[in-house]
């Protein structure tokens, strides 16, 4: 499965820099494991949060080469939690209590590596 996952810091508040920060970050960990992607495209789908639309962000996405797949600004039938991949990850974790951030981390990022490039 070809998929790069950040989580969040607690109380952290993602500004343009900051969001601009994580996409460097993605281009380097996609350059590391998957460089084929940077010619063939990376797809990016996310909201209207002015982080996310700013000029410094388009002007960091273009340069990059991603393309950007809005969301639709209000969706219920579209939550992100109802993709196929949150829907196949909520249920491997089914009845499970996470006792710590670190321990939820840790198991999304081990059901995403266990997944098949096919997924």
């Amino acid at each position: 499965m070809n998929c790069t996952t950040f989580f969040q810091c607690k109380r952290a508040i993602i500004n343009t820099e900051r969001y601009c920060g994580t996409l460097n970050k993605l281009r380097r960990a996609i350059q590391k494991k998957r460089r084929e992607m940077l010619t063939s495209g990376v797809f990016l789908r996310y909201d209207n949060a002015r982080s996310h639309v700013a000029a410094s962000t388009t002007t960091l996405l273009n340069r990059i080469g991603c393309d950007v797949l809005t969301h639709p600004p209000y969706r219920p039938d579209l939550a992100p939690s109802d993709y196929y991949l949150y829907t196949k990850l909520k249920e491997s974790l089914v009845g499970k209590r996470s006792q710590s951030d670190n321990n939820t981390q840790t198991a999304v990022t081990n059901y995403c590596k266990e997944q098949a490039e096919s997924f």
